[in-house]
């Protein structure tokens, strides 16, 4: 299979790739900058500080203006119809990267071109989320064909293009200082191939490309300030010097509610790096295998330290796979094709690959500039095959003249991923087929963000001023423009020191207490960490929808009236319906917690009324959510039973005290206390009695329920306990002495006498039980005997004061 029509080609590369090409549009960011676009239109100028972003701090840290950016989406959403057009523009700008590679290609259609294709979509998928970020996938591409027209096609007069390009870039996005530092690795390529030869090149145009080079450095600068002998320098320590890891995070949230102590919880804003030297080469290792080691889905977007770092990812798996294959054709290429090697392709490419393996936003570049080059070397070195010893192996890589392993393979492989995307298409089951990230489709369609609870609270509370996380600032930016301010999503084009280190540290915490803020908006779907923090700091949902949550902080005005609101649904379970399979499991964890939280409160009468509220949803859950909730209910019936249905801080006791308890024993020590508390005493030594039964050879249980039951006075119950604890360790004199005073209380001074004197027996030093035996004789009126016990007594406790002061106060006959 050389070769295929160009029909059939794009027909396996839509249907291979169509499931990330018609995914749901995944952006944080992308209302941002459609608002940004729309003040620009509407204003002249770039919305400044404070305009979206209610951040009253000084600002000190300007980040870098995407106002072109934010314009062209703004028009691609008002031109295109919404949500659609900007779904459209999306698909366009992933084909822009594969049509430049296929032009690269000498447009050969063929196994190899193709899976070339797919890992070009593949690999880009961080950058195919939607904001300024993919207009990545246009420019780097265009500068990628600029140069190979520049070279191949010797039209050096294109390379007036390249600034042209950048100064588009950086007002839109600032990868635009990427861009720059791949026209410059190219440059460097081109001074290399003169020196090694492979090129003549006159020297007019080498000085011509390094006034491009340094006017694309001066364009971007006018946005974005970057020192390029810091960037070199970074480089350097980070290939060459020893590495740092951050000390230890502060703990983000308590997942129990128990502690309310902000020390325990606001964390130290400054980070602190330790030296821990260069990895060892194990580390080294496996730390370059784990893009095959670790598996499973990527529900969020996360940064990495080192490469694959974030191996659930699969654009950093395909990077992985990348790698192996630039190296074989690199190692392929030296050995037994010299000629073709161009250090202007080569330089960037590694560039390219170095960037992508050190952080994860980057990880898109090798697609777009290691691959395109890699295939445009192929194509170099291919066409036609000579007739030498080197013709073998042309035709294996080119698919004729020989067996066309490559081709065979790369087919193979996309139509294996054609084959098994109905799993998902149909059955919800893509990922575990795959073992590949999860991706809804839905071409138009935006992420899991509802719009009710923004509404809500713009009518609710339309002169308050709300917090709320990075994860809904964007939408709510857009929906409530012009209308609302959005307090902190870290989205402000300036911002404080404090105010950076409190939003990422701390989840803002001083800084809303500060401002005294009163409500807050978080996602269901990723905000747990934010949401377990403000639970624990006594804040309450009090409205929720399918994705969003609306936080209140609680007030003065008193227990009752603030926890007996209980959380209102917005929406119908229709909304639930529509989730993917990961938000409902994340909505379900939500009503999970919200549970628990309302019992970590006391809140046991609103725990069942909101259990009644959510139960139309339950059907809409996962499985393993409908198990998780059913095990609370059964907690709270548990709870019901032995306290009724009651809101009362007592059971916030009971419920925290309750965590991580599996001791049945130490479950009923627990209700006792509780009942005891709300005087219920008959109820408590119920649960204390059963505290000792299930586990009837646990002396210290014996014991503990004992002194319980003698501090409620009630005494047969105490002596029973106490007998029981002495028949199973016959030493504990203590007990024999509690024993004693208890019969004393009776008035059986028979058995009083006894025990006290067991007591003497088993330890003759312990004061107690000489005092006890003699106050007995001296209320029998038996003064003799009394003074020979404490004499006794003396005589083994020396300089005991109360055993002298009583032996003073007795009158003998």
């Amino acid at each position: 299979m050389s070769a295929m029509p160009p029909w059939v080609f794009w027909g396996l590369f839509l249907m291979t790739t169509g499931y990330y090409l018609i995914s749901k549009i995944y952006g944080d960011d992308l209302w941002w900058h459609i608002a940004c676009g729309r003040f620009f239109l509407e204003n002249g100028f770039y919305p400044p500080t404070d305009t979206f972003t209610f951040s009253p701090v000084r600002p000190v840290s300007p980040n870098i203006k995407t106002w072109l950016g934010d314009l062209f989406l703004f028009g691609v959403y008002k031109v295109g119809g919404g949500e659609i057009g900007l779904h459209i523009f999306q698909m366009i700008a992933i084909i822009v990267p594969v049509k430049v590679m296929l032009v690269l290609s000498g447009n050969r259609y063929n196994g190899l071109t193709l899976l070339t294709a797919v890992l070009i979509v593949i690999g880009t998928m961080q950058q195919q989320i939607l904001k300024n970020s993919i207009f990545t996938l246009i420019f780097l591409p265009l500068i990628i064909l600029l140069w190979f027209l520049v070279k191949e096609k010797k039209k050096e007069y294109l390379l007036i293009g390249a600034p042209i390009i950048i100064g588009l870039w950086t007002y839109m996005h600032g990868y635009a200082l990427v861009g720059m530092g791949i026209l410059s690795f190219i440059f460097l390529g081109e001074l290399f191939d003169q020196l090694m030869q492979k090129e003549r090149r006159r020297p007019v145009f080498l000085a011509f490309f390094f006034i491009v080079v340094i006017a694309s450095a001066a364009i971007v600068k006018t946005n974005l300030n970057f020192q390029p002998y810091t960037i070199v320098k970074e480089v350097v320590r980070t290939l060459f010097g020893p590495s740092y890891d951050p000390a230890p995070m502060p703990s983000s949230a308590t997942t129990t509610a128990a502690d309310d102590s902000n020390d325990k919880i606001q964390g130290d804003p400054s980070l602190v790096l330790e030296e821990s030297g260069p990895p060892s080469f194990k580390e080294s290792f496996k730390l370059l295998f784990r893009g095959f080691m670790k598996g499973g889905d990527a529900e969020y977007i996360e940064e990495f330290k080192s490469p694959f770092d974030g191996t659930s990812m699969l654009f950093v798996k395909a990077l992985f796979i990348l790698c192996v294959v630039y190296g074989c054709y690199l190692v392929t290429t030296a050995v037994y094709f010299k000629h073709t090697i161009r250090f202007s392709y080569v330089f960037p490419s590694l560039a390219s690959l170095y960037l992508g393996l050190g952080y994860l936003r980057t990880t898109g570049f090798p697609f777009q500039v290691a691959l395109p080059f890699m295939v445009a070397g192929i194509a170099h070195f291919t066409s036609p095959p000579e007739a030498n010893a080197n013709s073998r192996i042309k035709g294996m890589v080119s698919g004729g003249g020989g067996l066309p392993l490559l081709n065979m393979a790369a087919c193979f492989i996309c139509l294996f991923l054609m084959v098994i995307q109905p799993f998902y298409l149909y059955q919800k089951q893509f990922n575990r087929v795959t073992g590949l990230v999860t991706v809804q489709p839905g071409i138009g369609r935006s992420d899991e963000t509802r719009s009710s609870i923004p509404r809500f609270a713009l009518e609710r509370f339309p002169n308050e001023n709300l917090f709320n996380s990075y994860n809904v600032g964007g939408s709510l930016i857009w929906s409530w423009y012009g209308m609302k301010k959005v307090f902190i999503d870290s989205r402000s084009i300036d911002y404080s020191k404090e105010f950076y280190d409190d939003y990422t540290m701390n989840y803002g915490l001083k800084y809303i207490e500060k401002m005294g803020l009163k409500h807050g908006i978080f996602s269901i779907v990723n905000d747990f960490e934010w949401y377990d923090m403000y639970m624990s700091q006594n804040w309450n949902v009090t409205f929720f929808d399918a994705s969003m949550t609306l936080i209140e902080r609680r007030t003065e005005e008193g227990y009752d009236q603030f926890y007996g609101k209980v959380p209102r649904f917005i929406g119908d379970s229709a909304d639930i319906e529509s989730l993917t399979y990961v938000s409902r499991v994340a909505f379900g964890r939500f009503l999970d917690n919200t549970l628990k939280y309302m019992l970590h409160f006391g809140r046991l009468k609103d725990t069942f009324d909101f259990y009644e509220h959510i139960k139309p949803m339950l059907e809409a859950l996962p499985e393993e959510e409908k198990t998780n909730l059913a095990l609370i209910y059964r907690s709270m019936a548990e709870l019901r039973d032995r306290f009724d249905a009651i809101n009362n801080p007592v059971l916030a006791e009971v419920t925290r005290k309750l965590v991580g308890v599996k001791d049945p024993g130490a479950m009923f020590v627990i209700y006792g206390d509780a009942l005891r508390e709300l005087k219920q005493d008959k109820k408590a030594v119920s649960e204390y009695i059963a505290a000792a039964r299930v586990a009837p050879n646990n002396i210290e249980r014996q014991i503990l329920v004992g002194d319980i039951m003698m501090q409620m006075k009630y005494i047969n119950l105490a002596i029973s306990q106490y007998e029981i604890a002495v028949k199973l360790n016959p030493d504990l004199y203590h007990e024999y002495n509690k024993i004693g005073f208890l019969y004393f209380q009776l008035k059986k001074y028979g058995e009083a006498e006894m025990n006290f004197r067991k007591a003497m027996e088993k330890n003759p030093r312990m004061p107690e039980s000489y005092i006890n035996l003699g106050t007995l004789f001296e209320v029998l009126d038996r003064p003799q005997e009394a003074i020979a016990v404490y004499r006794e007594g003396i005589s083994m406790n020396p300089g005991n004061k109360t055993l002298t002061l009583l032996l003073d106060q007795v009158k003998p006959h």
